[in-house]
């Protein structure tokens, strides 16, 4: 009823004109949204508008915060996280009352519930639910920062990555290393020999691993998914996190672009644009595009350390979905990827806890370094993800298109600030949880650092988080053992621990077999055989691997790239050797950023064009 009156009330204000009212019903009664809501996603309405005529609806006292500001010594921070969530926060003290700004004023029983929070006599006043949000981080940005920052390390320390090493452990770790270097000097021989032994072990069963998991998880990705339709009215509300940090003005526009193109209720839309505060550039860039009110700029208060993780972290106190997912700034996703994934979360239950999308490059034709990083990517997201799911074992996210239900990101304390590959980390926390991950079939596109400086720095923070992962997740064994059971930690060591190592013990496994081979003493033949295996069954695995993907995909303009696919891995060797060095340089949680803009592609820049662009069909499986 309320909705009826809004409407002839707007009318009679000369706010909208009857198309736009009857195209905003026309939608209400597809999605089942608010009809002011509806009306300011469609840039008919200004929120200013809406609440000016809802107040007077509903007998109640407007306030413009931007212009009336909050008293500040109101502003208890002890409450600042029901302020959120229930759309309010204190505003002035007047005739012996309380005054609340709120913005949802049909919640029932509000005046008792504030009444018992506030422990005195309020009274309500309407804002807008955005200058409410203005205000909250304009009075508690330090305390919403801070949370973000340390929620993960004050409840779960031995799951944070703050510390490498924590103080009481060290010792259990250097003193093995002390105790293998003093045998190493007194017996070289025996050590050099055993140690190329077990590495070469270890190295040949992450190999045959490796190589199981992409086979199973190749044929198993072609098994098409299937998911019930679900109506507009009732998709939930879905937050989208996108984090932005320096990026150049066409960057901002193709993103904004993207997220327009999405089919998906804009009404249902939130989405949080997070920017650093000192950040005027990237600021700028979003004001200059006009985003339309389902777009909201969150500013992070500086603070260290100043990474992806902890900018989502900030956001995520501030998100109104059910359904939640992050995106990067040069992200291109499929237009129909939020329905998707909407549809496969109410199609598996509350164990679901979170689906990953798909990912590949739109540039991958720009040099031989974008054909390599393409069939990597290929490599993973189309096999070798789906391999751990068809096993049963803890999957590694992305860095983007993983879309998770919000509270049970917020069980689990969200994003670790403190790794750098917060992605892998989060996909081991939510297994240990108990939460099931799944491949969503669907496709986003992203822009493939196409210089080997940008190359790596990338692959140097991947490798660093995927050792910081490791370590963290091995402090505690028989927790670890228990939360994922024997093989779920055997698949962790040999996938997460292989990847993290593989590269940086090649120079070493060439090292001492050319110590072992023309030294004055004998190499047993096994062991020389193993070696030799390892050599070149390795860079066999790696090309048997990048002619499946080159024929899954029908990339035969990559055919010569191919035959160098087993010697783009020797690149990792220098990206973990930075990695390492920057992990014991006080480096530790130092975040390089990768740089986005480089590349300029036209047919993905115009929205109608998103979902039908020659570079999104071909990529598909």
């Amino acid at each position: 009823m309320l909705g009826v009156r809004l409407g002839e009330a707007l009318l009679a204000a000369g706010s909208i004109t009857e198309q736009q009212l009857t195209q905003a019903l026309e939608i209400q009664t597809k999605s089942g949204a608010r009809l002011g809501e509806i009306l300011v996603s469609l840039g008919a309405l200004h929120h200013l508008e809406l609440y000016t005529v809802l107040a007077q609806l509903l007998g109640l006292r407007f306030v413009n915060l931007r212009d009336h500001p909050c008293d500040h010594p109101l502003f208890d921070s002890d409450h600042t996280h029901s302020y959120l969530p229930m759309q309010i926060i204190p505003w002035r003290r007047e005739g012996g009352k309380l005054l609340i700004a709120m913005a949802e004023p049909a919640q029932e029983n509000t005046q008792k519930k504030l009444e018992v929070l506030f422990e005195e006599p309020v009274e309500c006043v309407l804002a807008t639910p955005h200058d409410i949000y203005e205000q909250v981080q304009l009075h508690a940005g330090s305390a919403l920062c801070e949370h973000a920052v340390q929620q993960l390390w004050r409840f779960e320390p031995q799951r944070s990555a703050r510390r490498l090493f924590m103080l009481r452990r060290k010792r259990n770790f250097w003193l093995p290393i002390f105790l293998c270097l003093l045998f190493a000097a007194f017996f070289f021989e025996a050590s050099t020999l055993g140690l190329l032994a077990v590495i070469n072990g270890v190295y040949l069963l992450a190999m045959l691993f490796k190589f199981h998991i992409f086979w199973a998880g190749y044929f198993y990705s072609e098994k098409p998914q299937t998911h019930r339709i679900i109506a507009d009215a009732d998709l939930p509300t879905y937050t989208i996190f996108v984090p932005l940090f320096k990026e150049p003005a066409s960057t901002v526009k193709s993103l904004i672009q993207a997220i327009r193109a999405l089919d998906y209720p804009k009404d249902k839309l939130d989405v949080k644009l997070i920017v650093e505060e000192d950040d005027s550039d990237t600021i700028q860039n979003l004001i200059a595009q006009k985003p339309e009110r389902i777009f909201h700029i969150v500013r992070v208060p500086h603070s260290k350390p100043q990474t992806k993780p902890k900018a989502c972290n900030y956001a995520l106190q501030f998100a109104k979905g059910t359904l939640a997912t992050i995106y990067d700034a040069e992200d291109v996703p499929e237009p129909q990827q939020l329905r998707k994934a909407a549809q496969m979360f109410a199609e598996y239950g509350k164990k679901l806890g979170c689906v990953q999308a798909r990912l590949n490059y739109y540039n991958r034709r720009d040099n031989l370094l974008t054909r390599m990083f393409s069939l990597e990517y290929a490599m993973w997201f189309d096999a070798m993800l789906y391999g751990l799911e068809r096993l049963g074992l803890p999957m590694p996210l992305g860095g983007t298109s993983n879309h998770f239900r919000t509270q049970v990101l917020k069980s689990i304390h969200a994003w670790d600030p403190y790794n750098v590959t917060e992605d892998a980390d989060l996909g081991l926390r939510l297994a240990e949880a108990g939460y099931q991950t799944r491949i969503l079939d669907s496709l986003t596109l992203e822009e493939a650092p196409n210089r080997f400086k940008n190359w790596i720095t990338q692959r140097t923070r991947w490798v660093k988080g995927y050792i910081q992962t490791f370590f963290v997740h091995l402090r505690h064994p028989k927790r670890t053992m228990k939360a994922l059971g024997l093989k779920g930690v055997l698949g962790f060591v040999l996938f997460i621990g292989s990847a993290s190592f593989a590269f940086i013990i090649t120079p070493v496994i060439i090292t001492l077999s050319l110590l072992a081979y023309y030294g004055d003493y004998a190499m047993p033949d096994w062991l020389y055989n193993l070696m030799v295996f390892n050599m070149f069954g390795g860079m066999g695995v790696h090309l048997v691997i990048a002619l499946a993907v080159l024929w899954r995909h029908k990339w035969w303009d990559m055919l010569l790239a191919v035959p160098i696919f087993p010697f783009y891995w020797f690149l990792h060797t220098i990206a973990s050797i930075r990695a390492v060095y920057q992990l014991f340089s006080g480096k530790l949680h130092h975040w390089e950023k990768t740089i986005h803009g480089v590349f300029k592609q036209k047919e993905l820049t115009e929205p109608e064009n998103l979902s039908n662009t020659p570079r999104l069909q071909e990529i598909r499986l």
